[in-house]
């Protein structure tokens, strides 16, 4: 059987730091350049959502209203399956249209307020899939199997940012929204190439990685993995994958670092009615 490739790959948030920084430094330089008479700002907010460890998986509703689904590698059918999870989206498709038309309406709505075009041809949710098949140790692995939406993307547009969609999970079905677990928030100045953002990054990183906010969701505890960093929706800046980074597990300091205040917001918050 020949292996059909993804419709589209989710891009990678491998990156370190300090490339991060040198990325958010040329667009505050790009933006110095072609709008010289508004102040540039030189820091600017990121927010944190918790890193699981599962495996990637995306659901696609296409132009015609299909339903398709994905690993990262290849598009994937109940009977050419990957960990189950073609299964448990054909089994709650109608749920899954639904959360679909939720994303659009949001999606229209805000592009017209915005005053751009808005299309709504082909919609991703990008997740990771908890099938017990994971690591051990870390609290994810003591889940019965769930689907926790972490991306929205608009072919033909931008990644959205998932604050904008916070609400969008259906819990009886076990699809859930990241930002149930917390958002943290963080700044990034382009006049200490980062250095303090890469300090509060990891200091909640620490927090995460002891006691990981999934219990806030599920009610199970253990080893958190890490953070991922976004811009935010108060930022200038487009949410563009050369603007996301990962704070793991592997780099998280525990101990008197990750002592002090936590800025984080949301964590355990019903979000079918956020603030």
């Amino acid at each position: 059987m020949e292996v059909q490739p993804p419709i589209v790959q989710y891009p990678s948030t491998g990156k370190h730091i300090n490339q991060l920084a040198g990325e958010v430094e040329n667009y505050a330089r790009h933006l110095q350049q072609d709008w010289p008479d508004i102040v540039t700002p030189t820091s600017f907010p990121f927010i944190g959502t918790v890193k699981l460890r599962g495996t990637h998986a995306d659901i696609l509703q296409d132009e015609h209203g299909r339903i398709h689904c994905q690993s990262r590698d290849r598009l994937i059918t109940p009977n050419n399956d990957h960990c189950g999870f073609a299964q448990f989206v054909a089994q709650n498709v109608d749920t899954i249209t639904e959360l679909f038309n939720r994303v659009s309406c949001r999606f229209v709505e805000m592009r017209l307020r915005e005053r751009f075009p808005a299309t709504t041809k082909m919609v991703m949710l990008s997740g990771e899939w908890l099938d017990q098949i994971t690591q051990e140790g870390v609290a994810s692995s003591q889940l019965q199997p769930a689907f926790v939406i972490f991306g929205i993307k608009f072919f033909h547009d931008r990644w959205e940012s998932i604050q904008h969609y916070a609400n969008i999970e259906c819990r009886e079905t076990r699809i859930y929204n990241v930002c149930r677990a917390g958002i943290w928030h963080a700044r990034l100045s382009v006049e200490d190439n980062g250095a303090e953002f890469e300090a509060d990054a990891m200091r909640y990183t620490g927090h995460v990685v002891d006691d990981c906010p999934l219990e806030t969701i599920f009610g199970v505890s253990g080893q958190g993995e890490g953070l991922v960093w976004t811009p935010s929706v108060t930022s200038a800046m487009p949410n563009q994958e050369k603007f996301w980074v990962v704070t793991e597990n592997a780099n998280a300091r525990s101990g008197n670092e990750t002592e002090g205040d936590v800025e984080v917001e949301g964590a355990g918050m019903d979000v079918a009615n956020p603030q």
